[in-house]
């Protein structure tokens, strides 16, 4: 075994935590008060590759100007909208864009989820918009509140929550 190649290794081990890196992005734009290109389309990226093209088509001042000014408005909804604005993303994609700029205060929206929320009356709603990403939002900072932990951690529960209840259904006996 070489030196070059344990080194590699290590450095692909540490890599290899994405959500890791991706949380440093976050604290780098958060400092800055902006996501740069790259930032930005590493974090697009993680949470669907499927608007790859649009991502990429975006110019760098664009990115900063729009996810500057977002971080900036105090209205959850216009936040989210604003971040929407830039070709290629979503709500849940923009979720992801304020879960790793602010992770003490959101957390990232996703089916399962919501869907662990509906099942037990929490929310009312299917459709994920910017009108139910606000609602969703007060859920999870509430139970977030509840349970004396961050947003995040609640979202990782749910999709815990949800993983088991299908296991569940699919396989009673177990």
């Amino acid at each position: 075994m070489t030196r070059n190649f344990t080194k590699q290794l290590k450095g692909h081990i540490q890599n290899h935590d994405l959500e890791g890196i991706l949380a440093g992005y976050g604290k780098a734009a958060r400092k800055r008060g902006y996501y740069n290109r790259r930032e930005f389309i590493r974090i697009c990226l993680w949470k669907t590759s499927q608007q790859k093209q649009n991502y990429l088509s975006l110019a760098e001042k664009d990115i900063i100007r729009v996810t500057g000014y977002a971080f900036n408005i105090s209205d959850e909804q216009d936040r989210i909208e604003k971040l929407c604005e830039l070709k290629g993303v979503g709500i849940l994609v923009a979720s992801a864009l304020l879960t790793f700029y602010d992770p003490e205060n959101y957390a990232i929206i996703d089916r399962p989820c919501t869907e662990v929320l509906e099942e037990h009356g929490l929310i009312e709603w299917r459709r994920i918009s910017s009108d139910t990403w606000v609602d969703y939002l007060a859920c999870i900072r509430n139970l977030s509140i509840k349970l004396k932990t961050t947003p995040g951690r609640v979202v990782q529960g749910l999709y815990a929550f949800h993983r088991e209840s299908q296991m569940q259904r699919e396989f009673p006996d177990l």
